[in-house]
């Protein structure tokens, strides 16, 4: 009988602890209710504020092509004076004493310029360090402009481990010359040979080393040396 009366009271305790357990929770989902609905409301306001300022201030779609319209040459260039007349007024001053490009920015100037290609490896070792530059000197030299493609000599001994199997080369001149025969079986112009007329490769000394996996200049080599001045 005791233990009965035992069980009894542990059985109402425990009813009891349920009840006010429910009651804390359903206070607690209450007070998150309320929070949910209070940030939700401020979320609301404020983007009603900002879809409000956008249609104020964002021009349409149309008047963005009026104003390109308007500000480009028939050259397609920007008419920067245009351009000052029609910007918001915190902008004008610094547009119209705009600064105009230098002739080593100014990517138009075509066979005027000469553009130096720097890597750290070259044909025929296959990877992206040196197909990849080579493959955008090419593009540059098809399209008028000077290159010169500066890649790295190393010696006979190095080639063998990257380099495909038997072909290697006693000399800077005789790896240019496959390279270039690789350009002309890649057919990637129909400009072959304005592209060789205007591609110079030049040599900087340089090593394999194993513990980068990387090609590195030699001590004492500065790269630049390789950069023609003009």
């Amino acid at each position: 009988a005791r233990g009965s009366r035992l069980v009894a009271l542990a059985s109402g305790s425990g009813a009891r602890d349920m009840r006010r357990l429910q009651v804390r929770l359903r206070r607690a989902r209450r007070r998150v209710d309320r929070s949910v609905e209070r940030i939700s409301t401020n979320v609301e306001a404020e983007l009603t504020d900002l879809i409000a300022e956008r249609s104020v201030t964002l021009p349409s779609l149309n008047e963005l092509r009026q104003q390109i319209a308007v500000t480009m040459t028939r050259d397609g260039e920007l008419d920067f004076d245009m351009l000052a007349r029609i910007a918001p007024p915190d902008q004008r001053q610094s547009l119209a004493e705009r600064e105009t490009a230098t002739a080593a920015s100014d990517l138009r100037r075509g066979e005027a310029r000469r553009i130096a290609v720097v890597t750290t490896a070259a044909l025929p070792w296959m990877t992206g360090t040196s197909i990849n530059p080579l493959l955008r000197a090419v593009h540059l030299s098809s399209r008028g402009i000077k290159v010169n493609l500066v890649l790295p000599w190393i010696e006979r001994e190095q080639q063998s481990s990257l380099f495909p199997p038997s072909l290697t080369f006693a000399s800077p001149s005789e790896q240019e010359v496959w390279i270039r025969q690789w350009i002309d079986r890649l057919k990637v112009t129909d400009k072959l040979d304005d592209v060789h007329s205007r591609l110079s490769i030049r040599w900087y000394a340089a090593v394999y080393e194993d513990f980068l996996g990387a090609i590195i200049q030699r001590r004492g080599v500065d790269i630049t040396e390789a950069v023609p001045s003009s």
